[in-house]
């Protein structure tokens, strides 16, 4: 398997299917208050890869134990949408032709595409997400979020599972599987 830029060799795409972390955190919920108990400010702003469990807050990574030794990524708000950090994301995965966005002066992801997509005073974006149309402003990129970009490979990995299998006639009316 060839490594992709960026990636280590553990976390990178196996087979076009999907990791199981990555499905994991797009079901996680961010920004909710934190199930430890703490403070109104105890939101849940961390996802542990190796637990691939529910998200949780700061002071339980400080506090608890549990995750010392593992790859525990923070997201963060930008746009009221969860991203992560482009360069703290594009060590445990690919990704290319994601669109990045400027917040805080750091370079972000977002997790899932954000809700409205205004356009700016008339003029037509230059490209569109190939997942759900949000509004590109870089024409190498083609999906807006980790989850668009997770979707479409979902879907590209399904469509080409599938074996084709045919029988053809030949002169003298007998049938030849292609298999």
């Amino acid at each position: 398997m060839e490594e992709q830029e960026g990636v280590g060799e553990e976390e990178g795409k196996k087979g076009g299917a999907v990791e199981a972390w990555i499905e994991s955190l797009l079901e996680a919920e961010f920004y909710t208050q934190c199930e430890c108990g703490g403070s109104n400010r105890c939101e849940t702003n961390m996802f542990c890869i190796d637990c691939m469990g529910k998200a949780f807050c700061e002071k339980c990574k400080m506090e608890g134990k549990q995750h010392s030794e593992h790859r525990v990524i923070q997201v963060y708000k930008s746009s009221h949408a969860t991203c992560f950090r482009k360069q703290d994301i594009k060590t445990r995965m690919d990704i290319s032709s994601i669109q990045s966005f400027i917040n805080n002066s750091h370079h972000v992801i977002y997790i899932r595409p954000r809700k409205s997509n205004g356009h700016r005073n008339g003029v037509q974006p230059v490209n569109r997400c190939v997942v759900c149309s949000w509004e590109l402003k870089s024409e190498g990129d083609i999906y807006c979020s980790i989850s668009c970009k997770v979707a479409e490979s979902k879907f590209l990995f399904f469509f080409f599972s599938f074996e084709v299998v045919f029988d053809v006639m030949t002169a003298d009316g007998n049938l030849v599987s292609s298999d």
